[in-house]
């Protein structure tokens, strides 16, 4: 796990907001491979779909690097 996620994740936990973390480097328990760029838009696109879900109507932000 990266410090500078884990500490971003945590500020926003302490704020109310929801989190959810995830690599493309499939690490970890991810089932998934990392395709170098090709594909991972899927990924995000998934990832603010199960947020906007959980989320309703609050806001959603979007971090990463």
């Amino acid at each position: 796990d990266t410090p500078v996620i884990a500490d971003l994740a945590a500020a926003l936990v302490a704020t109310g907001r929801r989190v959810l973390r995830f690599s493309f480097r499939g690490a970890g328990g991810s089932g998934g491979r990392a395709e170098g760029g090709l594909v991972e838009d899927r990924d995000v696109v998934a990832a603010c779909a199960f947020l906007r879900a959980a989320a309703g109507k609050d806001p959603l932000l979007l971090a990463g690097y």
